[in-house]
């Protein structure tokens, strides 16, 4: 992702004040780059919020930690994606940011907490995109998790990171996965041989080329069928009786959440 194409570039500059004109600091101060080391921590939940991140290169996860000390992966960020606006009103951090492999990312450290509401017009309508964005996936994992199929889940987690990557002006069809098999099982709630199995059998059908963490979508139709759920085809204002599964492939029986067993396909080993 080039500086020079980065949006967030025009949050630092000087803003004109509502009543004379004059130009007054804008909310976040000069932008810096910051290198990430895989498995390094950006911010950790509770942290005061002093900063919005932009991932320039690499990837990132954002965990959330139970009073017991359990991680849970939430989300996932990717190249040319925000970081840490919605603490931007909330003052602190509700989860923990890491990178899953070595990464940029540009800080802009705020100079104040803003007041959301006298934000710059071009912050607030930023904020509102990241936050409405954030909504959808987060609507999105909680039909997904609330599927048994594994089929279901891991083929519409794939249409999900093609939907960003052309967002972002990014192939949708050659995907680049940041994440391991167990980031991905721990987002979808299933385990890394289901992970790696599913990958090995999208494989096997030619809807997706797998070689690690390379995923190139062969068959965007079938995937698309394979990620069909009750609540999307109602949604699309198609019909289809209760009680029956996901379409699948022929001859390709659906796996269900959580089951285990080893993946077969060498290109969809787990990372």
């Amino acid at each position: 992702m080039s500086c020079g194409a980065c949006a967030l570039l025009a949050l630092t500059q000087p803003q004109l004040t509502e009543f004379d004109n004059t130009l007054a600091p804008g909310p976040f101060g000069p932008p810096r780059l910051l290198a990430l080391a895989r498995g390094a921590v950006l911010f950790r939940q509770g942290d005061a919020c002093r900063a919005v991140y932009a991932v320039r290169t690499g990837g990132l996860k954002s965990e959330v930690v139970s009073a017991d000390g359990r991680h849970q992966t939430v989300g996932f960020h990717l190249c040319g994606e925000l970081v840490g606006l919605a603490a931007l009103g909330l003052g602190r951090q509700i989860g923990e940011v890491m990178a899953l492999e070595d990464s940029q990312v540009c800080v802009l450290p705020l100079r104040h907490r803003p007041d959301p509401m006298a934000l710059p017009a071009l912050l607030q309508q930023r904020l509102l995109a990241e936050l409405g964005e954030a909504l959808q996936q987060a609507h999105q994992l909680q039909i997904l998790l609330g599927c048994s199929s594994a089929q279901v889940r891991l083929c519409s987690f794939v249409l999900e990171l093609s939907r960003r990557a052309r967002l972002q002006g990014l192939s949708a069809t050659r995907l680049r996965l940041p994440m391991t098999r167990h980031d991905i099982g721990s987002y979808l709630g299933l385990t890394v041989e289901t992970v790696s199995r599913m990958l090995s059998r999208l494989h096997d059908a030619r809807v997706l080329e797998v070689h690690r963490r390379e995923l190139r979508v062969l068959d965007a139709p079938t995937l698309q069928r394979l990620s069909a759920t009750p609540e999307r085809e109602r949604m699309a204002g198609r019909h289809r009786p209760q009680h029956t599964g996901p379409p699948a492939l022929p001859g390709w029986e659906a796996v269900q959440a959580g089951s285990s067993g080893p993946g077969h396909a060498a290109g969809a080993s787990a990372a």
